[in-house]
């Protein structure tokens, strides 16, 4: 997985089940691109938490995935790496992978991130 594999984060647990994928992974809190985004107060990209998201349901579904189509993103609060390492990570799609569904939380249960996708086989 490309930002596994460049340190971004590191995946600490993966179930799969028939129709979800839960997932959790520890952020990197000295990995360089905190360095830029955004200096003196990290914070994870947003797109990088869509890739990570979608490099798990590759490693669950054993296919290189290209999301085609999205609806609405709501990022729900910054993740600082430092203050929020800790996060999990839960799809829900069908088999056709249409309607992905995609929950971030932190620690304590807190809202991260949450949207909806299409996704195609590549």
């Amino acid at each position: 997985m490309f930002l596994e594999d460049k340190g971004l984060y590191t995946l600490t647990d993966f179930r799969r089940e028939e129709t979800a994928v839960t997932a959790a992974i520890r952020l990197q809190s000295a990995h360089e691109i905190f360095t830029g985004h955004f200096p003196g107060r990290p914070v994870l990209p947003g797109v990088c938490m869509l890739q990570i998201s979608q490099e798990l349901l590759e490693k669950a579904t054993g296919t290189r995935l290209l999301m085609h189509r999205t609806g609405q993103v709501k990022f729900l609060q910054p993740v600082d790496p430092e203050k929020t390492p800790e996060l999990q990570i839960s799809i829900r799609a069908t088999d056709s992978l249409d309607n992905v569904q995609v929950n971030w939380t932190d620690a304590t249960g807190g809202a991260v991130l949450k949207y909806t996708a299409d996704f195609k086989i590549v």
